[in-house]
């Protein structure tokens, strides 16, 4: 074999094995719990280990410039921070894909309507996270790979039905002897509010210690709604729904029996 040859032969192999070599895009699918953008499972705080996991079951996939797909799976973390940011324990799912380098993708997750997952929607996007934590983009992300790994194509999910705040308000009808119109008790409240984490440090007297109150407490007089049960809340419309109720000395509002109070979540 000549000197041409033997350099063309080289060539050859180099232009073989630069197309085989191959990238890995990696990233969370998380449910955003509470819908802030961000999946808050600080790695090394122990207490975050059952907040707001990385999920399975959705497809993700990158599909190059000439439109060849080629589709992730999901693995499981082996320990806090390994292998990738994010990990907290192996319950956690993070997927990846392995494509060839030097190239351009569209990563895609899709499957949002899955029944395995129940219906989801896609949740806020925040790519910049607090340190330690995920952030969320796009279930469409366009990347550029040179080769080794890239890192952090992550999409946040969320379901309204499992949607919580950190401190949520929790509202309760409350039942007054005599509370008609007129009376003292009457003008006490008989429908209000209260922080979940509400709560006193006192642990002896009649001072009030009351922390962690409702930011904006609803508080109905007795004499306005009565006697009430089957509280419901409509997440739309941001409004609660009491119904009257039969209840031995405690009285019915103007309304009667067979009325439904709705009101705001404040005031």
């Amino acid at each position: 074999m000549n000197t041409r040859m033997k350099v063309l032969a080289l060539l050859a192999g180099l232009i073989v094995a630069t197309s085989l070599d191959a990238a890995t895009l990696r990233g969370w699918i998380f449910r955003d719990t509470n819908g802030n953008g961000q999946r808050d499972a600080d790695v090394t705080d122990v207490a975050q280990d059952t907040v707001e996991r990385g999920i399975e079951g959705l497809t993700v996939a990158a599909i190059n410039a000439s439109g060849t797909s080629t589709s992730g799976t999901f693995q499981s973390c082996t320990g806090r921070g390994t292998p990738i940011v994010g990990c907290v324990t192996s319950l956690d799912r993070y997927y990846e894909i392995t494509v060839p380098d030097n190239a351009s993708y569209r990563v895609e997750v899709s499957g949002l309507s899955s029944v395995a997952n129940g219906v989801l929607l896609p949740g806020i996007q925040t790519p910049t996270a607090a340190a330690g934590q995920v952030g969320s983009n796009s279930s469409v992300q366009f990347v550029t790979v040179t080769t080794g790994v890239t890192d952090n194509l992550n999409f946040a999910v969320q379901s309204a039905d499992q949607f919580c705040s950190n401190n949520p308000n929790i509202a309760t009808s409350k039942f007054l002897w005599r509370g008609d119109t007129g009376t003292t008790n009457g003008t006490l409240g008989a429908f209000t509010s209260f922080g979940y984490q509400s709560g006193t440090t006192e642990q002896a007297g009649t001072t009030n210690q009351a922390v962690n109150t409702a930011s904006s407490p609803i508080v109905v007089e007795a004499q306005a709604i009565g006697s009430t049960w089957g509280v419901a809340y409509d997440r739309r419309n941001n409004s609660l729904f009491a119904a009257a109720f039969t209840r031995r000395h405690v009285p019915f509002a103007a309304g009667g029996v067979g009325r439904i109070y709705r009101m705001g979540t404040s005031g």
